[in-house]
């Protein structure tokens, strides 16, 4: 199961907060970037029974920018 954090403070909260930053490329103070994840998956080996992301999202987006970052990590996800 995956879940961002990040060193400094944004808009999710304090540094290192239990926030569920989504992806840097959603975020840029997030730590949970794409090679990390596709890194933790690859370490694996195919050996998860299921894999996951728990990711907020801004206050205040739109559906479609909320629909984006949930697809984005999903992406990863599945490959």
């Amino acid at each position: 199961m995956f879940s961002g954090a990040g060193r400094e403070s944004n808009g999710y909260g304090a540094p290192w907060a239990d926030a569920h930053l989504p992806l840097t490329g959603d975020e840029p103070t997030s730590l949970m970037d794409e090679s990390a994840v596709e890194q933790c998956l690859e370490a694996a080996g195919g050996a998860c029974t299921y894999t996951g992301a728990k990711v907020q999202v801004p206050t205040g987006s739109s559906i479609q920018r909320r629909v984006d970052i949930i697809r984005n990590v999903t992406r990863l996800l599945e490959s």
